[in-house]
């Protein structure tokens, strides 16, 4: 017979960050929930993580990959365990010359999470998870535009009934971008940021 139970997972502390590194950080988990590797290297630039490059070449990618090793419980697919150091990791590609000493009580829980998340067998991205969290608090704080929350917003419409939403090729991807979500911008008031070229 198999027998559930419940139980406390008490990692001992609470750790107050302050409002920079949150804001930081909060674009670092955006950067990885959307597998951006320019967001991934600003955002280990703007938390103050110091790091040398080996790399010969995709730098961007690269920090992309070691700013997933180090803050994202997820695993590429096929893998079922992480080794940080193994050869041809994202480990050996750069040295951490400089880590906020804040940051690593967030590194210790997201390593205690993928623990626990390959011990049950699951494949667990926390930035996905904790993606609209960090948006929130961005908007809030005035950081993230109502443009970019619309951007954002594309898969829910990609996967809506509306059929405006079904993109059968790339020129559909394209239609979206240029027409259909301009007109829901001016639908919503929201201006058009034509200083990003998008339009």
């Amino acid at each position: 017979m198999f027998v559930t139970q419940v139980a406390l997972l008490d990692y001992g502390q609470v750790k107050d960050l302050p409002a920079n590194l949150r804001f930081g950080y909060a674009e670092l988990v955006l950067a990885m929930a959307d597998n951006d590797p320019i967001g991934a290297t600003k955002s280990f630039k703007d938390l103050g993580i110091k790091t040398l490059s080996k790399c010969d070449k995709n730098e961007d990618q690269e920090m992309l990959k070691l700013a997933q090793t180090m803050f994202d419980t997820g695993l590429p697919p096929g893998v079922t365990t992480l080794q940080p150091f193994s050869e041809g990791s994202s480990l050996e590609k750069f040295s951490v010359e400089g880590f906020p000493e804040e940051l690593f009580s967030i590194l210790r829980t997201v390593h205690l999470l993928r623990g626990l998340s390959v011990g049950l067998g699951l494949n667990y991205s926390c930035a996905k998870q904790w993606r609209p969290i960090a948006e929130e608090t961005l908007h809030r704080a005035g950081r993230l535009k109502d443009f970019y929350l619309l951007l954002n917003c594309i898969e829910i419409f990609l996967n809506c009934g509306d059929s405006r939403y079904r993109p059968e090729s790339s020129s559909s991807k394209t239609r979206i971008l240029q027409e259909i979500i301009p007109q829901e911008m001016m639908n919503l008031g929201v201006e058009k940021d034509r200083e990003h070229g998008i339009f």
